[in-house]
């Protein structure tokens, strides 16, 4: 098998096993077939069939989010110049 024939999966530990308190998450590599490539985890999750110790977790599908749109800036664009007395006067005409 080459190396990188593998995808890392969720397991979940129903019971206290391998040193692993239950309730816990690992992950551990398995092959393209969902079996896992260490034969420690292998076994597990063969005799989790009749002991329910340990559970592969499914992925949930990815839900892409909705991008926010842009919020532009309510500052005019000439509220920091300054005005001079001149410029003033030639509006008030």
């Amino acid at each position: 098998m080459i190396e990188h024939d593998y995808v890392k999966k969720k397991l979940l530990i129903k019971k206290s096993v391998h040193g692993l308190a239950a309730g816990s998450v690992i992950k551990i590599k398995v092959n393209r077939n969902g079996i896992p490539i260490d034969p420690k985890w292998r076994r597990r999750v063969k005799d989790a069939k009749i002991d329910h110790a340990v559970e592969l977790v499914k992925d949930a599908p990815a839900v892409k989010k909705k991008a926010k749109p842009a919020i532009e800036p309510k500052i005019k664009k000439d509220a920091f110049v300054k005005k001079s007395k001149k410029d003033k006067s030639k509006k008030e005409d």
